[in-house]
């Protein structure tokens, strides 16, 4: 939480390279990162980290992935992961609450 952009600046280019190589090594009949965004948010208080992706399993099954991480200066921190099939139900309400 000291050098704020020399840390997001690292972060970021460590995401960048492991998505990378993610999508080098996608197999269509198994894995495959299909799109992905992410945002980096660091204060003097406060760490945000926030992946959005899409994914596909065996060929076949199409999930969104949203991953957000938010760590403190205090030590305290909160982890939120979840995974839905892409053509069910819009829940921007929920990832909505949990940025509250």
């Amino acid at each position: 939480f000291h050098n704020t952009a020399t840390n997001k600046t690292y972060l970021e280019g460590l995401l960048n390279e492991c998505f990378k190589r993610i999508e080098n090594t996608n197999d269509e009949d198994y894995f495959q990162l299909k799109d992905y965004t992410y945002k980096v948010d660091i204060t003097s208080c406060s760490a945000n980290l926030n992946i959005d992706s899409n994914v596909k399993f065996f060929g076949s099954y199409d999930f969104a992935s949203t991953f957000k991480l938010i760590l403190d200066a205090k030590n305290k921190g909160n982890l939120f992961w979840l995974m839905r099939r892409a053509d069910s139900e819009n829940i921007s309400w929920l990832t909505k609450q949990v940025d509250t």
